[in-house]
């Protein structure tokens, strides 16, 4: 009987295959007993099934990604984040590809595409750029609003107003500034 070979799976399936195993292992979960805890949620995987994700031997389809999220603990995009983004929330150095062959963008843009904070292409702003804005009301889940009304949106007041409150803090951060040098000056004149 041949031995079967590695699957072919892309950067996030790789991501997924690794952050499930050291999750698991970090955890102290045998695999039966993660199998045990995928069972009670109704998405049962063998123990077999978890060593064969760790090898590369098997995907993890949708269903199964978030059902193991639930057993480990985490958010479905903790597991498909690689591990040095997503353990430390802090800024990457490195960047990463999320196809094969695709570009590769700094693992903090990643995560902010993940978690639909904005478009995977567009660096983070404060406050947001319209192109993130727009992404996040897309991209989020649509809210129930009672009675079933539509809220339009007017990107163009949305972006009039985003200008006002940058404004507004430049405006802010000058008179702080203002303050602190008339204080100064003030307890300078003292000595």
């Amino acid at each position: 009987m041949s031995e079967k070979k590695q699957m072919d799976l892309g950067p996030i399936g790789i991501a997924v295959a690794a952050n499930v195993e050291r999750l698991r292992d970090t955890q102290n979960l045998s695999y039966a007993e993660l199998s045990r805890r995928l069972d009670e949620l109704g998405r049962p995987i063998a123990p077999l099934g978890l060593t064969r994700i760790r090898d590369l031997k098997r995907r993890v389809d949708v269903d199964d990604l978030i059902a193991l999220a639930l057993a480990l603990g985490v958010s479905p995009t903790t597991l498909l984040l690689p591990h040095s983004a997503a353990s430390t929330g802090a800024e990457a150095a490195g960047a990463e590809a999320v196809t094969d062959g695709g570009e590769k963008y700094p693992l903090s843009q990643v995560w902010r595409w993940f978690v639909a904070e904005s478009p995977i292409d567009v660096p983070p702003s404060y406050p947001p750029s319209r192109a993130a804005a727009e992404f996040q009301l897309r991209a989020g889940p649509d809210a129930d609003i009672p009675g079933g009304f539509s809220v339009p949106i007017d990107f163009e007041r949305l972006q009039s107003m985003l200008d006002d409150v940058r404004r507004n803090m430049k405006g802010a951060r000058l008179t702080r500034v203002d303050d602190a040098r008339r204080n100064r000056d003030h307890h300078d004149g003292d000595d």
